[in-house]
């Protein structure tokens, strides 16, 4: 249960980055096979996230077993995830205080994926 609560903070983070599902409403607003791209991308990282889930379930479960229980967290594993947590609100600041420039050209990834392979997005989708 402590793993969880000392993990929350990346958690949140990573539900809270919707980077991946704004890649998927643009390959499903794709002209050129738009539903078959993002169905290859979904399944890509469907099978990642299945394959963390059986190697970490299993490296988890080993390490469990090795290590006894503490009640309190040990002084590196509270350092590291305070720093972690100090860069990622000074990461957010800057990016919240950057000002875009309306007539910059889009980007250039924003242009490739109308060519973008239903097999490449299922790597997109894997890494």
């Amino acid at each position: 249960m402590s793993l969880i609560a000392d993990m929350l903070p990346l958690i949140l983070g990573s539900v809270l980055g919707p980077a991946q599902f704004i890649f998927i409403i643009l390959l499903l607003r794709s002209a050129d096979r738009g539903v078959l791209k993002a169905s290859f991308c979904v399944a890509g990282m469907t099978v990642v996230r299945l394959v963390q889930g059986i190697l970490f379930g299993f490296i988890m479960d080993e390490a469990l077993k090795a290590v006894t229980y503490k009640d309190k967290p040990g002084v590196v594993s509270t350092t590291l995830l305070l720093v972690l947590g100090i860069f990622l609100l000074i990461t957010a600041y800057q990016q919240w205080r950057h000002d875009d420039n309306p007539d910059n050209p889009p980007p250039k990834w924003l242009k490739l994926i109308d060519r973008i392979t239903p097999i490449q997005a299922f790597g997109i989708g894997f890494v």
